[in-house]
């Protein structure tokens, strides 16, 4: 038996992943989580082939298949989950998910007050949703949960009237500018996923191999050179130098693996040099947060650079979306 208002549902529902968790509120400890590749676009593909799915149906749809995976944690905890309430954050607000919610608009502060949420009652619990944010030219939706759980650590970090960018690389790579603790600008590097491209189809791939998961040991060298390569040419001369690397100097299809990740890292980072006074912060999971730390290190930005500690970075999505469920007093 648990106190309802003592604990919290947090669920970050991805375009190709879902996440949800049973949190205690004061202490912010994940007491069990459930996790699947069940994203937002799978959901909404499922109830689009659905016979007889009117527009008024989707929200009902999503809302069974949450209903669905929060009987299953509470299955798997052995106890009732039925008036604990929730928070819900990433592609759920999106026109693919279960109710689209309009974005907020830069600049905005970091304490997540003028975000676009909007609560819905279903069985017995309140789902508070939370969309996302937007520039004149660029979105997110779910990275600005992060950031509001950045709140903390960027205030201690920011220098008063200077830029702050926080550096969330992934799939889609986000910068997010800062100034005296407001979000006024954010771009999107797609590194990742040209990244995935290049190593599995085209040209380039037939001159790169993919390390095998147990040789864990990365090539820095070849790393270090790709990031040096991207300050001294354009993107697209630059990858031309993988097929060469192969051809003329017979270097193995590993080491152009690392050189690509490299060039791409570097490339997205670079421009972060242009400005010797803004800081960063870098916040990313271990898988990744290497790579970063060795190309901001090669750039030259590493003294001014706070990377936060691989145990946070999965918490501050966590304390995020606290945060918000506090301020609209659930």
């Amino acid at each position: 038996m648990i106190h309802p208002h003592s604990y919290l549902l947090c669920c970050d529902w991805g375009t190709s992943s879902f996440r949800l968790r049973l949190v205690q509120r004061s202490s912010q400890k994940v007491v069990h989580e459930i996790t699947s590749s069940e994203g937002v676009a799978s959901i909404f593909q499922q109830w689009q082939q659905t016979p007889g799915n009117p527009l008024s149906g989707r929200e009902s749809y999503f809302l069974d298949f949450l209903m669905n995976r929060i009987n299953q944690l509470a299955q798997k905890i052995g106890v009732s989950l039925d008036e604990v309430n929730m928070v819900l954050t990433g592609m759920a607000s999106s026109s693919v998910g279960l109710r689209e919610l309009p974005y907020a608009h830069t600049p905005i502060s970091l304490d997540g007050s003028q975000l676009v949420t909007e609560q819905l009652s279903h069985d017995r619990r309140v789902i508070l949703m939370v969309s996302g944010l937007r520039t004149s030219s660029e979105v997110m939706r779910g990275e600005e949960i992060q950031m509001i759980g950045l709140e903390e650590i960027a205030e201690q970090f920011q220098v008063q009237g200077e830029q702050l960018v926080v550096v969330l690389p992934g799939t889609h790579s986000k910068h997010v500018k800062i100034k005296d603790g407001m979000i006024f600008d954010f771009s999107t590097a797609m590194t990742g996923e040209l990244f995935a491209l290049l190593i599995s189809g085209g040209l380039l791939s037939y001159s790169i191999t993919k390390p095998r998961p147990h040789n864990c040991t990365i090539n820095w060298k070849y790393f270090r050179e790709g990031v040096r390569l991207s300050l001294q040419h354009s993107l697209m001369h630059s990858l031309f130098r993988i097929r060469t690397n192969d051809l003329l100097k017979g270097i193995r299809g590993t080491d152009n693996y690392y050189y690509l990740s490299g060039l791409l890292i570097g490339s997205e980072l670079a421009q972060l040099k242009s400005d010797p006074r803004t800081r960063i912060i870098l916040n990313c999971g271990s898988h990744l947060k290497e790579y970063y730390q060795c190309a901001l290190d090669e750039l030259g930005m590493k003294d001014r650079t706070y990377s936060v500690p691989t145990d946070q970075f999965d918490h501050l999505l966590i304390r995020g979306q606290i945060k918000m469920a506090n301020r609209a007093g659930l």
